[in-house]
């Protein structure tokens, strides 16, 4: 399975024109994430928006979040899934869900019923779906498939039957419980471990009305459905906190706000609580989720201690606290292979031993699923490390 990396981007995109949106897609990748992610709603149809795409990027992964099985039979969608993957050269992730009643119902015109029982049905459909059209060469694979999931019996469906599972508008402590449901169905089925990934609304304003105002505009579409409404209720929160505008508590707990270094803390919260991917939703004041000034802030700068890569999105080692990022040029995750029980003269020498490792096997680029950058030069790499420090 393709990885979609540590941090990627969420948007509905619909405010920019087709030419912005090009710009945007190709600036999003340069910026290093690792993952664009579309939507469907009642805008631009997203695999369209994401085959017109393809061929403006060429690293970063294309995936959809979500589209409704209550808006695509299971052949279309595995003919539309196969031929993004042909055109990407593998780098198509497809987010499916059941979306929510008024969605399926007036929307679509569609029964909203039983959607555990209709989401295993389409997708044993989609596996069997016929599709004879051309692969890119050398074969990609089947794209990854993950699912919308907010209970645990869709969780255990995501672990079991899919790839994984992209949650929404889950507190760290609800990712965590997500977490081990999945570990233990995929476990129980002898499946591997499933990707978990998640959103996570941004806004880049110190000033608390005015994030708030921004959070609050962002959710206000949410408030009233009765899906979000149960799982809020799941993780502590009650009718007063989603009766409109939402409250402080519902906002500051479902949308980050604040200074870049502020939301790279929720980043990392996520990323410990359990979550392989996280996609960045950057609000502007109106709640509007495609504000680059967001991305530009969060943009991975920080640099591998081990071989001097300089794309890591979080400071491998604040003090005694880990990023537990992954590099994907040499592959050490911090926190996990240099716990070293908190020596940190320790962790020097883990990092030295792992650096003679990595070059005497080439310096290959570790990550299978995030590609290396442009003109990437791992011996240019290495010899910048010795003038940059990332310890606090």
């Amino acid at each position: 399975m393709v990885e979609p990396g540590q941090v990627g981007v969420w948007g509905h995109l619909d405010s920019l024109p087709v030419s912005r949106l090009r710009a945007y897609a190709r600036r999003v990748e340069e910026l290093g994430y690792g993952t664009l992610w579309l939507p469907e709603t009642v805008g631009r149809e997203p695999f369209t928006a994401l085959g017109m795409l393809a061929g403006e990027t060429r690293r970063i992964l294309l995936g959809t979040s979500i589209v409704s099985i209550w808006g695509h039979d299971a052949e279309t969608t595995r003919m539309a899934a196969m031929t993004l993957a042909e055109a990407t050269d593998g780098r198509f992730v497809l987010g499916l869900g059941v979306s929510h009643p008024h969605l399926a119902g007036k929307l679509r015109g569609h029964e909203y019923d039983k959607p555990l029982t209709r989401m295993r049905e389409f997708l044993a459909a989609y596996r069997s779906a016929v599709y004879k059209g051309p692969m890119a060469t050398p074969d990609p694979g089947e794209p990854a498939v993950l699912l919308a999931a907010l209970r645990e019996r869709m969780l255990g469906l995501a672990a079991t039957e899919a790839s994984g599972a992209f949650p929404y508008l889950f507190t760290p402590q609800r990712v965590a419980w997500a977490r081990g449901v999945l570990d233990q169905a995929a476990a129980d089925a002898g499946r591997p471990r499933p990707l978990l990934a998640i959103s996570m609304p941004a806004v880049l304003e110190e000033q608390p009305d005015a994030a708030r105002d921004a959070g609050r505009a962002y959710l206000a579409p949410y408030l009233r459905t009765p899906n979000y409404q149960a799982s809020w209720e799941l993780q502590g929160f009650g009718a007063s906190d989603w009766e409109k505008p939402g409250s402080d508590r519902l906002v500051d707990a479902m949308v980050a706000w604040g200074s870049a270094q502020k939301l790279r803390e929720s980043l990392a919260a996520l990323h410990a609580a359990g979550a392989d991917h996280v996609a960045v939703i950057p609000l502007d004041a109106n709640g509007v989720t495609e504000h680059l000034p967001v991305l530009e802030a969060l943009r991975p700068n920080f640099t591998c201690p081990v071989c001097g890569y300089p794309g890591l999105f979080e400071i491998p080692w604040r003090g005694d606290s880990p990023s537990l990022e992954v590099c994907p040029s040499c592959g050490m995750q911090f926190g996990y292979m240099d716990a070293a029980g908190g020596d940190a003269k320790r962790r020097l020498e883990i990092h030295e031993n792992w650096r003679a490792t990595w070059v005497a096997d080439g310096m290959p680029w570790a990550s299978t699923g995030q590609s290396p950058p442009m003109a990437w030069d791992p011996a240019t790499q290495l010899l910048g490390l010795t003038s940059v420090s990332n310890q606090d």
